[in-house]
């Protein structure tokens, strides 16, 4: 696949160098972020059609970015103490207009923690993203 367009590879290739220089070495490390990264911008891609189309149809639909997240370690604190986030700002689609460093922290403090609570504290997807880590350290 790779042979026969020269394009992609050669994103790849400049991908794995970015990680490569931010001192990912290991490709399966690599290929995980990466995931990570897919996953982010798909599930904004894919919540923006539901809306289009419950809203074309008529139908009810509450976006998975729609209200205010509060992170687990904050859940326990008095309520005037907890720093609830508006979940807009965790789309793909908001972040990825932010400064590199700016982007970076977000995702790393707000976003990536958001996809791990994403389905609740009891949903198997939580299960599965407990022990996963955001491990990008540069923003380029």
């Amino acid at each position: 696949m790779l042979q026969n367009n020269p394009e992609l590879k050669s994103k790849i290739d400049q991908l794995w160098n970015k990680f490569w220089s931010g001192g990912i070495s290991n490709p399966l490390t690599a290929i995980e972020q990466i995931t990570y990264l897919l996953f982010m911008k798909r599930l904004d891609e894919l919540d923006q059609k539901r809306q289009a189309d419950a809203e074309w149809t008529g139908e009810k639909y509450t976006s998975k970015f729609e209200g205010t997240w509060i992170p687990p370690e904050e859940r326990n604190w008095p309520v005037a103490e907890q720093r609830p986030i508006d979940k807009r700002t965790l789309r793909w689609g908001e972040f990825k207009r932010m400064q590199a460093e700016e982007m970076l922290q977000h995702v790393q403090g707000k976003v990536f923690p958001f996809l791990k609570d994403l389905n609740g504290a009891e949903s198997n997807f939580t299960h599965h993203m407990k022990n996963a880590v955001f491990i990008i350290p540069k923003p380029a």
